[in-house]
């Protein structure tokens, strides 16, 4: 429809999931844990896949990582570590609650070097109260902490739950919002 450019997508199946989300390991309350290799993770994905990516299929030099629920605290989380990583992130009802990000948000924020960056952040209206909070105060740390090259939108999908079935979706349409394309179509002669 020409509001937004082509893309390739990329969707990675894990291999253990819980534990490619996390920087550092996590035991919850029943003793199962989760985490601990999201730096390893990140580092496949801009050192290994992005290049393949990159030599095997016609691609452009602007990527998108979007991730959904603990996912999306790694794509969170990969703006900070590695934001070469990508030029734009979305994160659909991201669960921010890990305590090193806690811990050095507002810093990370505050000193970020990355370049320009954007961060659209995605959730339903009915999502964890965990997830509401969490996300509108990290919003809340990018309205009064980031640098002009760091921006986030916000964007609440009314009536929706956790990681609405729109969020893809309407993550793209804030990043892109305004976008056309720059040169006229032309009709083929076949």
């Amino acid at each position: 429809l020409g509001e937004m450019p082509e893309f390739i997508i990329v969707g990675i199946k894990n291999t253990d999931r819980s534990k490619d989300i996390l920087p550092e390991e996590i035991t919850y309350p029943d003793g199962s844990k989760d985490g601990g290799r999201a730096d390893r993770y990140i580092d496949f994905i801009r050192d290994e896949l992005v290049p393949y990516i990159d030599k095997t299929c016609r691609t452009e030099d602007f990527r998108v990582l979007y991730g959904t629920s603990n996912t999306g605290f790694t794509a969170v989380y990969a703006l900070f570590r590695s934001p070469d990583l990508a030029h734009a992130y979305i994160a659909a009802s991201a669960t921010l609650a890990v305590p090193s990000f806690m811990a050095k948000r507002d810093e990370w924020i505050r000193g970020f070097k990355g370049g320009k960056r954007r961060l659209v952040v995605v959730m339903g209206e009915k999502d964890l109260p965990t997830v509401l909070s969490r996300n509108g105060a990290l919003k809340e740390a990018f309205d009064t902490l980031a640098p002009p090259d760091l921006t986030c939108r916000f964007l609440v999908i009314a009536n929706g739950g956790h990681v609405p079935a729109d969020s893809l979706q309407q993550g793209l349409n804030a990043l892109f919002e305004g976008w056309k394309i720059e040169q006229t179509l032309k009709k083929s002669n076949q």
